[in-house]
């Protein structure tokens, strides 16, 4: 905003602090030196409180007058002349915030990269053509289109992952000619962008990656050029969400379901519900899609909010055996069939390393880890290894009887790559997990046993899917695992080349019936079916609050009272103990909330108020490493407890 002569100038802006009580907006004099380089979206250094040191925070509106009545602060420095946080990103926060009960800040690190000067330098005589001082709104052009597309499961078919990112790339290259327009594909690991990569290629387009493995300086670069180019292809996972994209007309978020969308830290929010807060305020054509359907997305398109299109043009031929053999003869002469035909093979198993677990030979008890109890494991280097923190147990002993003589449990990558390799002397063994990824492989004569997610590429697809461990799989000790299968198994045989087929062993069933008929939606609804009859997500949420006892009966008390006149019924369960290392933490406990949709923002606004009231009225620290931490942790929306 350009200012006149003699003419004062006041900054709204918001502190880069995750204090609950500076989850707001503070008024600021611009002093008239920076009249000419502040703006709206700016990072810049204010002073706060009586402390020497400065905050930093950014502009978020800018006014010729001022709103607070008492004496306020002059901006110290702009430390970025570009607009690091535009207005429509700040208001797709602003929003975020006030829905998962967090504060702003927590959201701005998840959305802005760390600032390169060097691309800085080059930024000052480049020209922003994102609309930084606006609030998002609809274009002419929006089509407000939301949708979830069932992929075809052949490899490189025209509705397979790849055909429908290459189809939307050409569609974003015809659009371009004219009226222009961008495009975000959202995938969820290194694997999927890979894919995407290659679909970019076949379509003959350029694109802009902003995955995690990048530079600092090439994760900036990235995000400063989207803002600059009017038709743009921009390939991202997770924090790809918030890009500040010029003309964004389409985003497709593959694999909805995938573990790596969820933020691992507060405020711990899923991509999903990321895009589609934003795609409500600015219009853009939506695009779930994915090998199965999860039950986020049934949910949606049950409630019409998404509409379903099927691309499967012919179903995979899969076989299930529940015989209990790890390798039955089913998959073994899926095996060698393929290899006798010189196309490669995939076999899936649950584990990465040598064995799941070991026991001890004496007593037959499971060997359990010296620091966290968890199964030791034997790694792909062939060393006792616990399964939860990665520890090599090198002198672990039998906890009941002292015993070193171990055994192992069922196999998992390492000993199954040794056991095919045996058996099929003639073809090429490779492994390939999460540790050691492997992104392609040459057609031919090859077995690729690989933990899920780690499947690599072959152009022209498998000749053969073999699925092990299916009863492990299903029988994990989460709310998910049905689902978390489905999505794996489909995934998988979702590589197979024309003319492949698939087997699954030790399933059997209701639910291996319809995946062998490939009812993808028929398994979605029967798995959200049973959650509305259980009451658990995603027919209804859950939140959870952790904190320590006193809190949380204070807490208790005021949703009582908040809540009471509000006319949706919540159900509070707790307080739940907090257990680390098997034992109980004695000064903390958590609180459970299952809670409709509509309750949503009632619900969020208490519990940041309940956040405010604490953050005010002591400073915790956590009793095992002693440092300082909120004292009221909040989750809107609860995955590890079920």
């Amino acid at each position: 905003m350009a200012s006149e002569p003699n003419q004062e100038l006041f900054a709204r802006v918001v502190i880069d602090s995750n204090l609950p009580q500076l989850s707001r907006e503070f008024e600021y004099t611009v002093p008239p030196a920076l009249f000419g380089t502040i703006a709206v979206g700016s990072e810049v250094e204010v002073p706060f409180g009586r402390s020497k040191a400065k905050q930093v925070g950014y502009v978020v509106a800018l006014s010729t007058t001022k709103e607070y009545d008492g004496i306020v602060n002059e901006i110290t420095a702009v430390r970025s002349r570009w607009p690091m946080l535009p207005a429509a990103t700040y208001d797709l926060l602003r929003t975020l915030a006030h829905r998962q009960s967090c504060s702003i800040a927590d959201l701005i690190r998840l959305a802005l990269p760390a600032r390169a000067a060097t691309v800085e330098k080059v930024l000052e005589t480049a020209p922003c053509l994102f609309d930084a001082t606006s609030s998002p709104a609809t274009t002419p052009t929006a089509t407000h289109q939301r949708q979830f597309l069932l992929a075809d499961p052949t490899l490189e078919a025209p509705g397979s992952m790849m055909g429908i990112f290459e189809s939307a790339m050409r569609a974003a290259q015809d659009e371009r000619s004219a009226r222009g327009g961008s495009l975000l594909i959202l995938v969820p690991d290194e694997r999927a962008v890979d894919m995407a990569v290659r679909a970019a290629k076949h379509a003959g387009v350029e694109p802009i990656l902003y995955v995690s493995n990048l530079t600092r300086v090439a994760r900036f670069r990235a995000w400063a050029r989207v803002q600059r180019e009017q038709q743009s292809v921009v390939i991202a996972t997770r924090s790809g969400a918030y890009l500040p994209i010029c003309n964004l007309q389409r985003v497709i978020m593959w694999d909805d379901s995938d573990a790596s969308y969820s933020e691992p830290t507060a405020p711990y929010l899923h991509t999903r519900e990321v895009v589609l807060q934003r795609q409500s305020a600015e219009g853009f054509a939506l695009s779930f899609a994915g090998n199965s359907i999860s039950s986020d997305s049934q949910r949606l398109i049950e409630i019409g909010y998404l509409d379903l299109h099927s691309m499967v043009s012919e179903r995979p031929a899969l076989a299930i055996s529940d015989d209990v053999s790890r390798i039955n003869s089913l998959a073994f002469r899926a095996i060698r069939e393929s290899i006798d035909a010189n196309r490669p093979v995939l076999v899936q198993v649950a584990s990465r390393g040598a064995a799941v677990s070991t026991f001890c030979r004496t007593c037959q008890e499971r060997i359990s880890c010296k620091a966290c109890h968890g199964p030791i494991g034997v790694n792909h280097e062939g060393k006792p290894a616990c399964r939860w923190c990665n520890a090599i147990q090198l002198q672990v002993t039998c906890a009941s009887c002292g015993g070193r003589d171990f055994g192992q449990g069922r196999a998992g990558a390492t000993r199954t790559v040794a056991e095919l390799g045996r058996s099929f002397a003639g073809a090429r063994v490779i492994e390939s997990s999460t540790d050691n990824p492997v992104l392609e492989i040459a057609p031919g004569k090859t077995i690729v046993v690989a933990t899920p997610g780690a499947e690599p590429f072959v152009a022209g697809g498998y000749g053969a899917v073999v699925l092990l461990d299916g009863a492990n799989l299903l029988s994990r000790d989460s709310l998910r695992a049905r689902e978390e299968a489905l999505r794996l198994w489909s995934n998988a045989i979702a590589y197979l080349g024309p003319g492949g087929r698939a087997t699954l062993t030790g399933v059997a069933g209701p639910t291996a019936q319809r995946l062998c008929l490939w009812q993808q939606q028929e398994l979605a609804r029967a798995e959200l079916a049973e959650r509305r009859e259980l009451g658990f997500p995603p027919a209804v949420r859950l939140a959870s609050v952790t904190t320590d006892r006193q809190n949380l009966a204070k807490l208790q008390e005021q949703l009582a009272a908040t809540l009471a006149l509000e006319p949706f019924e919540l159900q509070v369960l707790g307080p739940i103990d907090i257990r680390a290392d098997r034992q109980v933490v004695a000064d903390e406990a958590r609180l459970l909330i299952k809670y409709p949709y509509a309750a949503t923002l009632p619900l969020a606004d208490a519990l940041k108020q309940a956040q405010l009231d604490a953050s005010v009225a002591s400073k915790a620290h956590s009793s095992r490493s002693g440092r300082a931490v909120r004292p009221l942790r909040v989750r809107m929306d609860e995955t590890q407890v079920i």
